[in-house]
């Protein structure tokens, strides 16, 4: 663990990406003997200035044997990554010694989940054909432009429920599809702080093609012993199921009948109704699967080239 004036810190820190795996590489990390993540995995502690200020440390997020057995100690925040304050936080903090973690996948697929996410709660009612339609729009306006159009969705009652997101200082970034998948715009905050060094990039589709690849990189970057017995790549976490009544327009039009709906489902849920209640899988149509290729090209040929 790291001890800053008395006070205990991560030892490396999983710092996104949202909707890539990041609860996954944590559940699998986690696994190894050496190594204990805070449960549940996201404290979102760099996420508030305030949390900061108060500097308490991370002693409260772990048990006394955790601490006492001399293992590694990490965090997983997805959202850390796409923050713009929270790099300098860590510094401020934790000084430039840090070592980070992010995991990415194809930026497309990473945007279209990551709306899927928030729509399967019922916070973003936009259709996904107006979430995604940026015609005449260049990559450096993506941002300003879904900031544009989050805040008059919120406005408009398209977006509701933003107090969910009270955690992150900047509410908004949840929402910020497109713009989040530029991921090589976001490392660029961390590696200028931390340096090159403490930065270890992987992509998710590299974990399914050489697991042993995959986690001896992670564990010799960390610097414990490699797994002995690797963990179950294939089981899924944090999987993005859509309820099955945010199919109907007529609901999702109503605020008052989404919040009853998620109540019922909430309750469906807890009786074992879960594979009644949620759809398995969703698929954005293919005209703004095609657009989004279009325009993240260059971002997903990066990511085909991580290899790992």
């Amino acid at each position: 663990m790291m001890i800053i004036d008395d006070k205990i810190f991560p030892d490396f820190i999983i710092a996104g990406a949202q909707k890539c795996g990041s609860t996954s590489l944590a559940k699998w990390l986690d696994e190894h003997p050496d190594l204990v993540c805070y449960n549940p995995k996201e404290p979102k502690y760099f996420n508030s200035q305030e949390v900061c200020d108060a500097n308490k440390g991370f002693a409260e997020f772990f048990s006394s044997d955790d601490l006492e057995n001399s293992k590694l100690i990490f965090e997983a925040t997805q959202m850390y990554m796409f923050d713009r304050d929270v790099a300098k936080r860590i510094k401020d903090v934790c000084g430039a010694g840090m070592k980070f973690i992010f995991i990415v996948k194809d930026p497309v697929a990473r945007a279209v989940s990551a709306y899927f996410h928030t729509f399967k709660y019922g916070n973003d009612l936009r259709d996904i054909e107006d979430v995604f339609n940026f015609d005449g729009v260049s990559l450096d306006q993506i941002e300003s432009v879904e900031r544009q159009r989050v805040q008059e969705a919120i406005e408009n009652g398209k977006i509701i429920d933003i107090d969910r997101y009270s955690s992150y200082e900047d509410s908004l970034l949840p929402f910020l599809y497109v713009s989040n998948s530029l991921y090589r715009t976001h490392l660029r905050r961390f590696v200028d702080l931390f340096g090159e060094n403490n930065i270890l990039v992987l992509s998710l589709g590299s974990a399914k093609q050489n697991p042993r690849k995959f986690f001896d990189i992670v564990c010799n970057y960390i610097g414990v012993k490699n797994f002995v017995n690797l963990p179950d790549i294939d089981k899924k976490h944090n999987k993005t199921l859509v309820p099955r009544f945010m199919t109907i327009p007529y609901i999702r039009r109503r605020v008052l009948l989404i919040k009853i709906a998620r109540k019922i489902t909430g309750f469906g849920v807890r009786i074992g109704l879960r594979s009644l209640l949620f759809m398995d899988k969703v698929k954005a149509p293919n005209h703004v699967l095609e657009k989004l290729e279009g325009l993240l090209t260059e971002e997903k040929e990066w990511v085909e080239s991580l290899g790992n």
